[in-house]
């Protein structure tokens, strides 16, 4: 994949981005759809009529399907690293899949995959960030925090630019090196957190930072506990 930015389309408005990217039937390898208003929530994001920046890239993994936290983890700091290129800030990787300003949530990664033979055959990677949408008392945006409008096309040029680089990292099987790259934008890493199951139980221990899969590594006592998206409901600081 040379530039995952080579062939980019825009929709006007999607319920989906997801949906959007699929139902145009691309092949090529780095296909990216965008919109600025979607109908459908991307994690914890919700919906927004205008300011937002939604996309989804198609991308051939040919990986282990167990490798799927390490591709949203992926796609989350292509993110990060978009808003940091484009405006000057420092925004952080909050695991598994949200990237955070100044504490508060400003962007969701998300990754569908179909799986065959216990591998990633094809993927949308994408996500959803408030750019210069106006929020409400709970959510804030990057122009919010930046003190003004930001430029969103510059932004997704960024964001893709960013991707293209890791998401050859992920693809070639150099896990190190990109574990090494989302460590260090992680929020909460190498402190003391609780981390409420998704079972409804809670854990406290120090959260140590990731494994070759990009999941969660929490010590609690003596136990190097392994934690799958799946598996976390939420992370906060003890």
């Amino acid at each position: 994949m040379s530039s995952v930015s080579a062939n980019v389309r825009e929709v006007a408005e999607a319920v989906s981005i997801f949906d959007e990217a699929r139902n145009v039937g691309a092949l090529d390898e780095g296909f990216t759809v965008f919109t600025r208003s979607v109908k459908s929530s991307v994690g914890r994001l919700k919906p927004v009529k205008s300011g937002g920046l939604w996309f989804a890239v198609l991308v051939y993994p040919r990986q282990s399907a167990t490798t799927s936290p390490l591709l949203i983890l992926t796609t989350a700091l292509s993110v990060v690293e978009g808003v940091a290129k484009t405006t000057g800030l420092q925004p952080l990787l909050r695991w598994p899949n949200e990237v955070s300003l100044h504490g508060s949530v400003v962007g969701a990664a998300s990754v569908e995959m179909e799986v065959v033979n216990d591998a990633i055959a094809r993927a949308f990677a994408g996500a959803g960030i408030y750019v210069n949408a106006k929020t409400g008392e709970q959510e804030t945006s990057i122009a919010e925090q930046a003190g003004g409008e930001i430029d969103d096309t510059l932004l997704l040029e960024n964001i893709l630019q960013s991707f293209t680089r890791n998401y050859q990292l992920y693809k070639e099987g150099w896990r190190v090196e990109l574990l090494d790259k989302i460590r260090d934008m992680m929020e909460y890493v190498r402190t003391v957190v609780s981390v409420n199951l998704s079972q409804g139980t809670q854990l406290i221990g120090f959260l140590e930072g990731l494994d070759e899969l990009g999941r969660l590594i929490l010590r609690v006592d003596q136990e190097r506990i392994p934690l799958a998206p799946a598996d976390v409901e939420s992370i906060t600081l003890f």
